[in-house]
């Protein structure tokens, strides 16, 4: 196995029981040492242990959820009677993979709703997914129900959007075209398992684009705007979070809410850098649209002549100390990748300063400096230029506008028996699901914990005398792989919009400091980016794509913004029906015997809880983005 495969063996959390008849628990908060529990403690502790007992043999504890081995588990036909399109868990699964007992795969509010009060009322154990592209393993367990939202679609364009109390409604089937008026501010409406790729290529003819993940086959509604959310135009429009107007929440209760700056502005505060998973199930949503705009994509690449020699860091050292530049000045959004002997990176120039005139005369300089370090070689430039946004998407990831023809569609590798409910699988074999299974349009799977680590970077960090050192050092593995394998990658996908909001929302503070975004892998006694955490304290980690038991959780992924979260989640979620680990209220919550259950006394770890997710980790051994 390549050393990349060093997994993290962490289990993410479960959600709460509902004890019959008695007062929901009031949890004593108990603060012990940080230090008392480490990374590497925790993924020696041994799994939770499914009990191999015949169903209908155990008696559900007290503040956990049931499992299918529980005397009052729901019998089938309860099942069916409320869902009746759910789907059972396949009885072929590989060794060592764990899933919920049922998917629903909604199609309707209603069904939402319908699921979501199922749960609540019987202590089933719930779990959310949107299009399956969560590194930490939040969209998963190993008991339960999965509600899968990914074909909730629809959408509307406006020319002029306004919040009101009873909330957007519904979108269209199919979008409808507007021509932008100057000085308004366009939006757009859609259910939640649209993608990126997919609204954008809707808002095409109307000459607008959305801030999105940088594959096409995210939902901008799930996870990936309800945490942060990076682009490769955030320098220019700000993060996924802050483009958010509206959203409908079903939430524990069951209920559907509409969440704007008018009404429930707490919980648009919240669901607006949050996180995932944590507050209710997100169906529609409310976010800007920007004029489109050119793209110029410079991709290049300059070796060095011996592997991880001093001149390949001196020149990555360089680099960095040109982001601010770049970023603030020059319209350049940049994903950049540390081998161990070359660096390489494919370049954004985004609307007017894009241009091969511009992008020239950006990179010459910089790369001939990176090339004049030691032992380093002459760089290789190339510039492409396109004159909108799709164009780019299109020529770098695959259409999914255009026909299919005659393709055979992709097999399947679904878990659960039952075929999907519409025949809305189309062959998309040509795009590389790079964050995750889910492919566009197909039935999303979860994944299991990824081996990622990572922090965020501002300023003040490209000028420390040791930066060179530093980097070298978030990258452990870089002797041992070979040239075909990143070390370290980098995002310049802050600045400019990122650092400037709008308006107020939940995301961590330190995003409004950052310029990078910087990935490295976590081992355990073997690899991890503590460096940079040395070097940028005071920052934080984005928890999308981060180490799961990063230390010092709450401050690392929420910052200041966590306790006000914390009384929000209380307060519309009280039971924790919704349970993500890391995650707002996470430590509330624990996995007990491969069960979720309440915790009686909450103790302050530095780590945020494992749950009773129980896949082990998957390898990370390319490009995320």
């Amino acid at each position: 196995m390549k050393l990349l495969a060093f997994l993290v063996a962490a289990q993410l959390t479960a959600a709460l029981p509902q004890a019959p008849a008695k007062q929901p628990l009031k949890p004593e908060v108990v603060k012990t040492p940080p230090q008392q529990t480490t990374a590497e403690d925790a993924t020696k502790s041994p799994e939770p242990k499914l009990a191999s007992i015949p169903q209908g043999k155990t008696t559900t504890p007290a503040g956990c959820r049931k499992v299918d081995t529980d005397v009052d588990w729901p019998a089938a036909a309860e099942w069916t009677k409320v869902l009746p399109e759910i789907a059972p868990r396949a009885k072929n699964l590989a060794k060592g993979v764990y899933r919920p007992d049922y998917k629903v795969q909604a199609e309707s509010v209603k069904d939402v709703q319908t699921a979501v009060k199922f749960a609540a009322q019987n202590n089933i154990r719930l779990t959310l997914i949107t299009t399956g592209h969560d590194f930490l393993g939040r969209n998963d367990a190993a008991s339960g129900l999965s509600l899968d939202a990914s074909l909730l679609a629809g959408i509307t364009v406006h020319d002029n959007w306004e919040a009101t109390t009873t909330g957007t409604p519904r979108p269209g089937k199919t979008a409808n075209i507007i021509v932008p008026v100057p000085g308004k501010q366009a939006a757009v409406t859609f259910g939640v398992g649209m993608t990126t790729q997919r609204i954008n290529d809707a808002l095409n003819p109307s000459k607008l684009v959305t801030v999105g993940a940088a594959h096409g086959s995210v939902a901008p509604a799930g996870g990936y705007g309800q945490t942060s959310g990076h682009s490769p135009i955030s320098n220019l429009y700000g993060l996924g979070s802050d483009q958010f107007l509206e959203f409908k929440v079903v939430t524990a209760d069951g209920e559907l809410k509409v969440a704007n700056k008018l009404v429930n502005s707490d919980l648009f505060w919240a669901l607006r850098g949050g996180g995932g998973s944590t507050f209710g199930v997100v169906v529609q949503a409310t976010m800007k649209a920007h004029p489109d705009i050119p793209i110029t994509l410079a991709n290049w690449s300059v070796n060095t002549t011996i592997k991880d020699g001093d001149g390949l860091w001196d020149a990555y050292a360089y680099l960095h100390t040109k982001f601010v530049d770049l970023a603030d000045n020059k319209g350049v959004t940049a994903y950049y990748y540390a081998y161990p002997t070359r660096i390489q990176s494919t370049i954004l120039h985004t609307a007017n300063h894009s241009g091969k005139t511009n992008a020239e005369a950006v990179w010459k300089p910089i790369l001939e400096k990176m090339s004049s370090f030691a032992n380093m070689t002459k760089p290789t430039l190339e510039i492409t230029e396109y004159p909108t946004f799709k164009a780019y998407f299109d020529a770098r990831f695959g259409a999914i506008d255009k026909p299919m023809g005659s393709a055979k569609e992709a097999p399947r590798t679904n878990p659960w028996d039952a075929p999907p409910r519409r025949s809305l699988r189309n062959d998309l074999h040509m795009l590389y699901p790079r964050h995750g299974p889910g492919e566009e349009m197909k039935s999303p799977e979860p994944s299991a914990i990824a081996n990622l680590d990572s922090r965020l970077l501002g300023a003040e960090h490209f000028a420390h005398p040791e930066l060179a050192r530093i980097l070298r050092d978030a990258a452990p593995w870089r002797k041992q792989l070979n040239n075909s394998q990143a070390v370290i990658q980098g995002h310049l996908i802050g600045g400019g919009k990122v650092l400037k909001p709008d308006d107020d929302t939940s995301v961590l503070p330190a995003w409004r400091k950052t310029y990078v975004h910087l990935i490295g892998f976590n081992s355990p006694g073997l690899a991890s980016v503590d460096s940079l955490r040395k070097l940028a304290p005071d920052m934080g980690a984005y928890a999308n794509e981060a180490y799961p038991l990063n230390p010092d959780w709450k401050k690392t992924f929420w910052g200041s913004n966590y306790p006000k979260l914390s009384q929000i989640k209380t307060k519309y979620d009280p039971e924790n029906l919704f349970w993500a680990s890391p995650g707002i209220n996470a430590d509330h919550m624990e996995a007990r015997n491969g069960r979720a259950c309440k915790v009686a006394n909450i103790v302050e770890h530095s780590m945020a809880p494992l749950t009773d997710n129980l896949n082990n980790g998957r390898v990370m051994t390319g490009s995320i983005n």
